[in-house]
């Protein structure tokens, strides 16, 4: 909202994450970058499921390794149809997906559909 007061919107680019992050939530590990696969995998191997944050409009779960518990965000369609929905509606000039490789080819078409209207 603040960068709206400041700049034409059509000049403001919406920064989408194409990955997640597993983040350890004890000393000694360092958070590391995940992809949508690496992600819904880990969460089936440790037989949890994904939540819905409707904050962040994000998924995440949690689950335990033999060093401690992790919590693991992360991107799926429904939160990147979100945030191009978003970035339409708002007028905004697009947006950015970063991290290439991280993605799922399903997503491109997602996002598309969103942008498109």
């Amino acid at each position: 909202s603040y960068a709206e007061t400041q700049m034409p919107r059509s000049k403001i680019y919406l920064g989408i994450p194409a990955y997640g992050y597993d983040w350890p939530l004890y000393w000694g590990e360092d958070v590391r970058a995940v992809s949508y696969r690496q992600a819904v995998s880990t969460a089936s191997r440790s037989g949890v499921k994904p939540l819905w944050d409707a904050g962040s409009a994000s998924c995440y779960f949690r689950y335990s390794s033999a060093r401690g518990l992790h919590e693991v965000w992360f991107e799926n369609g429904t939160s990147l149809a979100q945030k191009a929905r978003l970035a339409r509606e708002r007028g905004l000039g697009g947006i950015v997906v970063w991290r290439l490789g991280y993605e799922e080819p399903e997503f491109w078409e997602i996002i598309k559909r969103e942008l498109d209207g």
